[in-house]
Parts: structure tokens; sequence; C-alpha cells
């Protein structure tokens, strides 16, 4: 099969969890003969990029994966709030497609692609969705209202409209175009049972799967632990240093814990949050058992969590999968999170870790303090860890949703543009 792959953002500029997710599903795919592309947006230095052959696009390769990517200042309207494509993107994506032979395309993430999307399916090109998140329904991402109270859903964009006062659009017609988007999809695959629900809630009509994103267990079985006998407890974040992430609240809890034999691994990118990273780098400072890391390489990921005892995620938003507990999973590592979204459900469904309130400083630090000081509460988290899906398992099951999508293209109806 010839695979396009759309997602918002990719390598070599992002390669954090929906770049990392959609890269692991390619890279599978490659590895089964299939014929890869991926076609992204680029928001960094034009001289990352090489010239492409398409006017309009930039072009590099990434272990051999070529990817194509539209310049973010083409893009005029990167939330899908307006009604009409950017007409310059349409035509470089049409010629784009025209140019290739391409049997189904894997939209990955919409945010920046949605003129790019529409001038696919301009093309008839059969096409599957994977919800990573829950930008579809929602132009803040996360179910987030302006406030900060968290959203029960968009109620066709009526809710959006009272709570969060777009400026630029009207969210019922975002809505409705999503929609049709979804509807025209071969599949519509959500990442855990906590996103098929937000969807399904919202688009009772349609019908959703659900498929865990699949980890690259070779890899991690292939590290050695670097945790020696006689340390303390070793907590450890690996994620983007921002506030929904709730990185500065575990600092600060860890920090009031005082915990002198337990120490707290920091490791991820700021991406610009600039008041976050003082943050915590003020509560280092005073805190020696407190470690700051910068970002690392993903082939560095499984080597720096073996290194945890607990993983932490102290999200302030629903998170709808967390790739990062699940490679804390394969490596055997329990985790301490907040009681939102996916991975709340997960841990409290196997009982391998714990969950705390979201927004309370004094909560976790009472959790990091019993799990600090109760060595068989570890133990016992740590022995029902699951097991996740394996890369290759999770590269089986997209290409049955390819196959699928190509062979029912023509019996699905012309639903409008979007």
């Amino acid at each position: 099969m010839r695979i396009l792959f759309v997602v918002h953002q990719f390598r070599p500029e992002y390669a954090t969890g929906t770049e990392t997710v959609i890269f692991n599903v390619a890279k599978a795919c490659q590895r089964a003969g299939h014929q890869v592309t991926v076609l992204t947006c680029s928001l960094g230095d034009p001289s990352a990029w090489a010239a492409a052959p398409e006017d309009g696009l930039r072009f590099t390769v990434v272990e051999s994966l070529p990817i194509y990517a539209i310049p973010a200042a083409l893009v005029s309207d990167p939330f899908a709030l307006c009604k009409e494509a950017d007409a310059a993107v349409k035509d470089i994506v049409l010629r784009f497609l025209s140019a290739r032979n391409f049997d189904v395309a894997h939209i990955g993430h919409s945010m920046r692609m949605f003129s790019a999307i529409e001038a696919m399916r301009e093309a008839n090109l059969p096409y599957i969705v994977t919800l990573t998140d829950f930008f579809p329904l929602c132009y803040r991402v996360n179910l987030v209202r302006a406030s900060g109270e968290l959203c029960g859903g968009p109620h066709g964009g009526r809710a959006c409209l009272s709570y969060c006062s777009p400026v630029n659009g009207e969210p019922s017609e975002r809505f409705q175009r999503f929609r049709l988007l979804l509807a025209g999809a071969g599949a519509r695959v959500a990442c855990s049972d906590f996103v098929h629900r937000q969807y399904a809630r919202s688009f009772s009509d349609l019908a959703f799967e659900t498929l865990p994103h699949g980890v690259d267990a070779l890899r991690a079985y292939s590290i050695t632990a670097r945790k020696r006998e006689g340390e303390g407890i070793r907590f450890g974040f690996l994620g983007t240093l921002s506030a929904p992430k709730g990185v500065a609240l575990l600092a600060e809890a860890f920090a009031a814990a005082e915990l002198h034999d337990a120490s707290l691994e920091i490791v991820g990118p700021a991406h610009g949050d600039v008041q976050t990273a003082r943050a915590i780098e003020a509560i280092a400072t005073v805190h020696p058992n407190i470690t700051i890391r910068g970002p690392v390489s993903p082939d560095d990921i499984f080597d720096v969590i073996s290194g945890f005892d607990v993983l932490c995620l102290p999200s302030q938003v629903p998170e709808t999968f967390s790739l990062v507990l699940h490679q804390a999973f394969v490596c055997g590592v329990p985790a301490l999170v907040s009681n939102l979204g996916a991975p709340a459900e997960i841990v409290e469904r196997h009982g391998c870790g714990w969950t705390t309130p979201y927004a309370d400083v004094a909560g976790w630090t009472q959790a990091l303090r019993r799990v600090a000081t109760d060595r068989a509460l570890l133990e016992a988290a740590k022995s029902r860890v699951p097991l996740p899906l394996r890369l290759e398992e999770e590269g089986f099951f997209y290409e049955h949703f390819y196959r699928r999508a190509m062979r029912t293209q023509a019996m699905i109806p012309r639903v409008g543009t979007v």
C-alpha cells in the first residue's frame, strides 16, 4: 500500500506524544513493506528542511521516512474555526496528491491541516482518523473551558460559544465540519475507552473503534535498569514542562513532602513555557534532591524511565492516553497520576499505582509521602503493572483499518465538503 500520514507537526521539529505515535505506526508500516509518506506543517526554521519538488512545500527525510511540510505561514486558521479553506494550501496539496497515487491516508491530527484534509477529501482519497486528543470536539484541544473548568463536551458548538466565546468563527459550523470529516472516514479510532466515550457522546450517529497506542517493547527489554540497591525511592516526570502537565505542582508537592531519602527527576522540553520552567528551577535550586534534565532523544526514553521507581503524571487537563505511562508499564514501573482522564482509569482498573486530586498540592504531598515510606505498597503496585500493546500489534490492526477503508470507499456516500 501507498500510505499518506497527515499530522499537525512532526519530526525533525517535534517528537512528543502524537508525533511519536504517528512515527511509530509509520515505521511499522514501512517495515511491513508499505510505501509511507508524511504530510505535516512546519512551524520552525526552514533551514532544517531541503527544497521539495512541489512548490511551496518543505521536505526532509527522518530515519528513511520522507516528510513534506506546509509552511505554517500559509495556514491562516490553525484551529479550523473559519468556514473557508486556505486556497493556497488546498492548491498545493491537490498538486501534491496528483503527483502520487496514494491508496489511503491516516489522519493523526487535524490541527493546522484542515485545508489539506479538505483537498484530500476532494481528491476522493480513502482515509481513517486516529483520535489522539479532543481537537475535533474542542478548539482548545483539552476539553477545558476558558475559565479553567472541565468541559462536558461541545453540545454541537453551543457550549463553546457560551463558555469560551471564540472570536474568529462560529463553533456550531466548526462542529458540523468535523462531523462531516469523521463521517467520511473509513475508521474512527480512539486511543482509549475514555476518548471513545467522549466522542460517542457528541457523535452518537457514528461508530468508533478503540485501539491503544503501542510501545517498543523490544527496545525496552534491552535496557538495563539504572536503579541501584540501597537508593531511596526515585520519583520521575517525563514530558513537556508546561502548566497543563502540572509539573510545577509536582515539584512544589515534592518539596513540601521533605523526603530526604527520596528524589525527583524532571525530564523534558519546555517548548516556550518560560513561567513553568522558571518555577521549577526556583524550587530545585533550594531542594537538591530535585533534578531537572532537558529533553532526551526518543532512543533514550526507556533508559530514563528504567531509572524511576514511580512515574508521576500530575496533569491538570484530562489526558487521553499518555504514551509515557505505557512506556513505564513495559519497564515494570507503576504510576502516581492525577484523577483525570485515561491514565486515572487505567491505574484504577489495574491497581498499578495511585490517583490523586489533580489541583491539590497538599493531596500530592501526602501521596508522595505515603508511597515513599511504604515499600510494600510500592511492590504491590509493581506486581499489577499491565502489559501494554506492542508496536507490531498496533501496526497489524491499523493495516486492517487501511484495507477496510479502501474496500468500503465506494460504499461511503459523499457527505459534502468540510
